[in-house]
């Protein structure tokens, strides 16, 4: 396993003496051999695929911005926080650190953790899913989720990009005869191209425009949600921050005109997590660059997000 640095949780102090009165930076610890089963938080400062895809630098500064985002948040958990810290990984071929990646992914799964991956950029999707892959029988079906403007599945002739990691995933599943499905929801008609369309329909791709995310059909999508993990055995959740509309999340590597509320994301995040409890078991938050972020808003929306996928 790749070595890993391990960050500093700082935060304020609240004056009550109370044991009540704790924040996140009083409870994360690092992860050790012989922790109890929880959440483990594990930062991929990579932003190789998003330069690949010509997006704005500056993802592999997410993880530690999302961290000092966490630290001050209050905590409300009955199950421990681990931090096993970010990998080292942005010098690499894009293809290393995802491999790294999955082999952590893989090694924290088999310790009975829930890991929440920090991105970076996307492309991490392809190493959390190697990751997850390794740790499940071959007959177990896999379902991908993925909160995205984007389909992510061009090709990967390159070696592979922040565009093209499902597209790997699915051609990963096929040639390891892996049952896999991929649900992509909030996909953008002007933000992918008639040639992607056509690829997902022939990988029987799933999906939503994000134009039907809306509460008036939000029971329409929720049915398709739980019909698609009913289906699964194992359920990993990617959300793309860039999901979000441009002014709620404007620190992104490629913003969103339209995107779908925050409020509906987080609501259909629980839906999975609630529906899908014993099934899902890998989550990712990507996407995230503090370059462009205005008043910590993306991290605190990374934060949130995060403190509700934790269990």
């Amino acid at each position: 396993m790749t070595e890993i640095s391990s960050p500093l949780w700082l935060g304020k102090q609240d004056r009550e003496d109370s044991p009540l009165a704790l924040r996140w930076h009083n409870k994360v610890t690092r992860l050790s051999p012989s922790a109890q089963p929880g959440t483990c938080l594990i930062g991929f400062p990579c932003d190789l695929g998003v330069r690949k895809s010509k997006g704005r630098h500056g993802a592999a500064k997410g993880p530690e911005a999302i961290r000092r985002a966490l630290a001050n948040l209050a905590w409300h958990l009955d199950k421990p926080v681990y931090d096993a810290g970010n990998l080292d990984c942005e010098w690499f071929e894009l293809s290393k650190a995802q491999a790294d990646l999955g082999t952590m992914v893989a090694d924290i799964l088999a310790k009975k953790h829930f890991p929440i991956v920090l991105g970076g950029g996307q492309e991490l999707a392809f190493g959390c899913y190697q990751g997850l892959d390794k740790q499940l029988p071959a007959s177990a079906k896999i379902g991908v989720i993925n909160f995205d403007t984007h389909f992510d599945i061009r090709s990967d002739q390159d070696g592979g990009s922040s565009g093209s990691q499902f597209y790997q995933i699915m051609k990963h599943a096929k040639e390891h005869q892996r049952e896999l499905q991929y649900l992509c929801l909030g996909v953008s008609q002007i933000s992918n191209s008639q040639a992607l369309f056509q690829r997902a329909k022939a990988f029987q791709v799933k999906y939503k425009y994000d134009t039907e995310l809306h509460w008036n059909n939000i029971d329409v999508v929720k049915a398709v949600i739980k019909s698609f993990i009913n289906e699964m055995d194992a359920i990993y959740i990617s959300v793309d921050l860039a999901v979000l509309p441009a002014y709620i999340a404007p620190g992104v590597s490629a913003p969103a005109a339209y995107g779908m509320p925050l409020e509906l994301l987080e609501h259909l995040i629980l839906t999975v997590k609630k529906h899908g409890q014993s099934k899902l078991k890998l989550a990712d938050i990507s996407e995230y660059n503090p370059n462009f972020d205005q008043d910590n808003r993306t991290a605190n929306v990374a934060a949130r997000l995060i403190s509700q996928l934790a269990k």
